[in-house]
């Protein structure tokens, strides 16, 4: 069997001990909260889609944004299991990117915390000390898709090298995570990724927690299933080359 090098790409929300907390913190200091509910609830059923949704959550909740302190790790917490499953791929020498349609403002303080240098890509919140204007900034999204405002596609293709034996490895929970899940080689899901997956018929393995992901990719006899997929190589190829 070749030795694959994993490169691990992990949605945020599914890190985290409650995936809807950051969701959850910006109701608690909005005060249209009827209205922020219904926007949820029309993003969860597919109504509004990601990039939509969120910027109509900025329209609403623009001064809870402008108040979240720089070092915030209030709203949210890792996962045991996460942070476990950091330290096993740190002793294997398996790369982990962590990308999510939220802001800096919630991704990067948590990561500080736990001393974590772990890549990111989200939004970027910007605020002009002179003007007191703040905005949103995506540099993640794709040009011809206005579907997700960080577009993990591009971000997975663009980081696993083919050529080097590289093998790349999805772990999500959330509808944004759909359209990466067909160029991903292996796919650990739940929530609705993997009713997604189910529904397209998209092979991935169910996952409670990262040590699942753990027992899953460390023991030698369950080990078989660690190789390219070739549908999403091809995918990768076609995307690279412009096809």
């Amino acid at each position: 069997m070749r030795n694959f090098r994993l490169k691990i790409f992990c949605e945020f929300s599914a890190a985290l001990n409650d995936n809807d907390s950051y969701l959850s913190y910006l109701l608690k200091f909005t005060e249209e909260k009827d209205l922020f509910s219904e926007m949820v609830k029309k993003y969860q059923s597919g109504i509004l889609n990601t990039r939509e949704f969120f910027h109509k959550l900025y329209e609403l909740s623009a001064d809870v944004f402008k108040s979240i302190p720089a070092n915030e790790t209030e709203f949210a917490e890792f996962s045991g299991s996460f942070l476990k499953f950091v330290n096993y791929c740190s002793d294997n020498d398996f790369e982990i990117k962590i990308f999510s349609d939220c802001i800096d403002s919630f991704t990067e303080p948590l990561l500080k915390k736990h001393n974590l240098c772990l890549k990111s890509y989200s939004g970027i919140f910007k605020k002009d000390l002179l003007s007191g204007k703040s905005e949103i900034f995506y540099p993640y999204t794709d040009e011809y898709c206005t579907l997700c405002n960080t577009c993990r596609r591009n971000i997975l293709v663009s980081h696993t090298n083919d050529h080097e034996n590289e093998l790349s490895v999805l772990i999500g929970d959330s509808v944004s995570d759909s359209c990466v899940s067909g160029f991903a080689d292996i796919v650990f899901a739940k929530g609705k990724l993997a009713s997604y997956c189910w529904k397209n018929n998209i092979t991935y393995f169910e996952f409670n927690d990262f040590e699942d992901i753990i027992n899953k990719i460390s023991k030698p006899e369950k080990r078989k299933f660690l190789k390219q997929k070739n549908e999403a190589r091809i995918r990768r190829k076609d995307l690279f080359l412009g096809g």
